[in-house]
C-alpha cells in the first residue's frame, strides 16, 4: 500500500512493481505498459499531491494532447488495488451475528432461515428500530393468520365407548 502512495509514486528512484501487477493477475504484455508508465510517471506535473486516492484519480482520468490515457493500465492497477478492504472487520461482524442466531440447539437451521433473519435483524439496525419497537404492518399481520388459519383443520376423533367428538389439529409438514 506504501509503494502506491503519492510520494513514493513520484519519486525517481522507486521500487518496482512487477511483482505487484503479476500479483493482481496482469498479462505479461500489460507488465510491459504498467512498469514503462510506473517509471514516466513522475514526469507529469500532478495537482492532487495530498491524497492518494485523489492523485490515482486524477491520473485515470488524465489525458494527453491526443486525448489519450498515457497511464491507463497503471491508474487500473493502482485503483483495484485501493478499492481493496483493509479489514476484515464486517465479515467478522457478520460470523458472529451468524453464531448468535445458529446455536447448536439450532443447527438444523436452513441457510435460507439464517439469511432472512439476518436481513430483518440488519434492516431493523438499519432504520433504528428493534424487534419489539417495530410495529408490524396489518397487510403482513393478515398473511400471518392466513397462513395460521391453514394449518390448523378439523379432525374427527372417534371413541370406542363414546360417541365422537370434533377436535382441531395442527398440520404439520
Amino acid at each position: 500500500m506504501n509503494m502506491i502512495s503519492v510520494r513514493e509514486t513520484v519519486k525517481a528512484t522507486k521500487p518496482p512493481i512487477i511483482e505487484l501487477a503479476q500479483e493482481f493477475g496482469c498479462q505479461a504484455n500489460e507488465i510491459e505498459r504498467i512498469v514503462i508508465q510506473w517509471r514516466n510517471i513522475q514526469h507529469t506535473d500532478w495537482e492532487n499531491k495530498c491524497s492518494t486516492v485523489e492523485f490515482w484519480s486524477e491520473v485515470h482520468e488524465y489525458k494527453d494532447s491526443a486525448d489519450n490515457n498515457p497511464f491507463s493500465e497503471l491508474a487500473s492497477l493502482t485503483i483495484s488495488i485501493l478499492s481493496l478492504p483493509h479489514s476484515n472487520a464486517e465479515i467478522e461482524r457478520v460470523f458472529s451475528q451468524m453464531n448468535i442466531v445458529k446455536t447448536k440447539l439450532r443447527n438444523r437451521m436452513s441457510l435460507h432461515t439464517l439469511n432472512s433473519i439476518l436481513h430483518i435483524r440488519y434492516g431493523l439496525k438499519r432504520s433504528g428500530k428493534c424487534c419489539h419497537s417495530y410495529n408490524v404492518p396489518e397487510h403482513a399481520l393478515k398473511q400471518i393468520r392466513g397462513i395460521k388459519e391453514s394449518l390448523v383443520m378439523p379432525m374427527t376423533i372417534a371413541f370406542e365407548d363414546g360417541p365422537s367428538t370434533t377436535s382441531t389439529s395442527t398440520r404439520r409438514s
